[in-house]
């Protein structure tokens, strides 16, 4: 399984975990970045494995993982 939110920038790295409550694939910067994130309770993610990919998207995902 891949990293979906790598996916959408076009990178291929493999995940070590999934989501919670959407169940993609993520890497382990993109779980820390998760985790981080939010570390109170939360009832829903920010990944939208719905919505169709886009360069605004994928700029702000690059952005958030350096």
């Amino acid at each position: 399984m891949l990293c979906h939110e790598c996916g959408r920038v076009g990178r291929q790295r493999p995940a070590v975990a999934q989501c919670r409550f959407c169940l993609v694939g993520l890497c382990k910067p993109h779980l820390v970045a998760a985790r981080e994130e939010a570390p109170v309770p939360q009832y829903a993610c920010r990944h939208h494995p719905e919505r169709p990919f886009n360069q605004q998207d994928a700029a702000a995902l690059v952005a958030a993982t350096r």
